[in-house]
């Protein structure tokens, strides 16, 4: 597949999905009389049919780079940086799941014992390309009496992947991101 015809793939998939967005919520809006809607049911809904297509893009480009040898240094860079922006926007989607399911009070938390060393090296590897286009250095300090905490992970790592999206997009290039946790008087 030629890096061309591998760019028109993802732009032909990214209209698709959107096309399907759009279609999708107004068949589900016509089940439902409008009036009835409430803001809460309709973020929910949207959510849903956004998360199907994005996950379908994933599942494509983890195909594509999969089979794709012939792709130029660059070229896959690219293809990695959908990729990227891709598996943000499935993250992005479902924080707006989980805050309209807070606002309808059907959040579930699901606490578990997690090193957050463990879960800020997973955000940070997620985040290797954009580190290394501006010629950031990572500082990662932390206490080493740190205790496993009791929180939901993937809240947390949504947390984490903001901070850190925040930190590169307005850190200078060659500049430094510093991270650190402590643990004092029985708090992380």
């Amino acid at each position: 597949m030629t890096p061309q015809l591998l760019k028109e793939t993802i732009i032909f998939v990214g209209i698709y999905v959107v096309l399907f967005v759009i279609f999708a919520i107004f068949v589900k809006i016509k089940e439902k009389k409008y009036a009835e809607i409430s803001k809460t049911e309709f973020a929910y809904i949207v959510c849903h049919q956004l998360l199907i297509p994005l996950t379908t893009v994933r599942w494509i480009i983890d195909n594509l780079l999969s089979k794709t040898t012939k792709l130029s240094s660059k070229d896959l860079m690219e293809v990695e940086k959908i990729r990227t922006n891709n598996n943000r926007m499935i993250r992005l989607v479902n924080i707006l799941l989980k805050i309209s399911k807070l606002e309808a009070q059907k959040l579930e938390i699901n606490l578990e014992s997690t090193d957050l060393s463990e879960l800020v090296k997973q955000v940070i590897v997620e985040f290797r390309l954009h580190l290394k286009k501006k010629k950031l250095k990572i500082k990662f300090n932390l206490s080493k009496k740190l205790p496993l905490v009791k929180i939901d992970p993937a809240l947390m790592k949504e947390v984490y992947v903001n901070l850190i999206n925040n930190a590169i997009k307005f850190s200078s290039i060659g500049g430094s991101i510093r991270i650190q946790h402590n643990y004092q008087n029985g708090q992380v």
